[in-house]
């Protein structure tokens, strides 16, 4: 039989193992909430996510089912086909006072040079 010392060393060595173990087991804990605290604000973000994602989706809708964005819509293309038309009209207008400027630099230059072969034959 043990004796009663050897019996409270034994003891003692089954608490300082018993209280390692604890201490582990806290630091494991204190990880987890760490853990679990990280995980819920990731569920926070998601329902967040999700959220502002519904509310897009019904601003969407609106904004198709409205009748003024359309019509703004049309007046631009209205706008911008106006646009394009006055652009053909005036680049139409600047090739014919290109044509015209030309011709007309055409017609000083023939001149001038026919006033100098007149003079050199005289």
């Amino acid at each position: 039989m043990a004796t009663l010392e050897e019996r409270v060393i034994g003891l003692e060595a089954r608490s300082e193992t018993h209280t390692r173990a604890v201490e582990g087991l806290r630091q494991d804990i204190a990880a987890l909430r760490g853990d679990l605290t990280g995980v819920l604000a990731n569920m926070a973000l998601r329902s967040e996510t999700a959220a502002l994602q519904r509310e897009l989706a019904a601003v969407r809708a609106e904004m198709a089912t409205r009748t003024d964005i359309g019509d703004l819509r049309r007046e631009m293309s209205d706008l911008r086909n106006d646009m394009n038309r006055r652009s053909d009209l005036q680049d139409a207008k600047i090739d014919r006072t290109l044509v015209w400027l030309m011709g007309t630099m055409v017609t000083g230059f023939i001149t001038i040079i026919g006033a100098l072969v007149g003079v050199a034959y005289r």
